[in-house]
């Protein structure tokens, strides 16, 4: 929502969106949209799966936009589902929507990866500035709905979360993260919380020049030789060998 606000009908419930607001639906879910004041502006950006696709290949880091859109991306046809985004922080979007409409209304080549960097750029920031919530209309989506705000915990603690913080923030015995992580994930908690911090340290070593120690640390591991094992273990290589490749 660029400017004012406007009323959007989803799965039959009206949603309010105000100036800076934003909603990213699935291809295939029912909306109606109501601009009611004259001097309201609204943008709506369309996004074709192949661009979804190499826009996803570029997109670094682990976050719910990012597994929303594969999910979107791998799914389409089959489940009706929408992020409804509200914004924590004061940062300015104008800026890069007016961007993205400059570069989408030049049709040269050259102008693509510029366009894409944008897209990154805006996706990065509605994660960091902006409350997500997710809304499903399918049984099974609604047990992926959980699973996506258990993953989002699970990232943004990963250094130090365990299944008793786990119960004491979703009110769910600790037996039932293990269930839906190995039902929807193929891992059991350990595994998958390993998993995360593991290419959280991988991004570290490459990114910057953190000293192992610190970057061990970081992740959540006090014991520097627990984490050059588990670390060679998950990789078939060394953190010290993964820098040097990169350089």
């Amino acid at each position: 929502m660029i400017e004012g606000s406007f009323t959007q009908v989803l799965f039959g419930e009206k949603i309010r969106f105000e100036q800076g607001e934003f909603v990213i639906t699935d291809c295939n879910c029912e909306h109606a949209d109501y601009i009611e004041a004259q001097n309201a502006a609204v943008l709506f950006l369309q996004v074709q799966a192949d661009y979804l696709e190499k826009l996803l290949r570029s997109y670094d880091g682990i976050d719910e936009m990012k597994q929303f859109l594969f999910h979107a991306l791998w799914n389409q046809q089959k489940e009706q589902n929408f992020l409804e985004l509200k914004q924590t922080q004061k940062f300015n979007t104008d800026f890069l929507l007016e961007r993205l409409l400059e570069e989408d209304l030049t049709r040269e080549a050259e102008h693509e990866q510029v366009k894409r960097g944008l897209m990154i750029r805006l996706l990065h920031h509605l994660c960091e500035d902006y409350t997500i919530q997710l809304h499903t209309d399918s049984k099974e989506s609604r047990e992926k709905a959980f699973l996506f705000e258990l993953e989002r915990y699970i990232q943004k603690n990963y250094a130090t979360v365990t299944t008793s913080q786990l119960e004491a923030k979703f009110h769910y015995h600790r037996n039932y993260y293990h269930l839906l992580l190995k039902k929807y994930r193929g891992k059991t908690f350990q595994q998958y919380v390993t998993d995360v911090r593991m290419k959280y340290a991988q991004q570290l070593l490459e990114q910057t020049t953190l000293p192992v120690k610190q970057i061990a640390n970081q992740t959540g591991y006090e014991n520097i030789s627990h984490f050059y094992h588990l670390f060679e273990d998950y990789f078939g290589k060394t953190p010290s060998k993964m820098r040097e490749d990169t350089l």
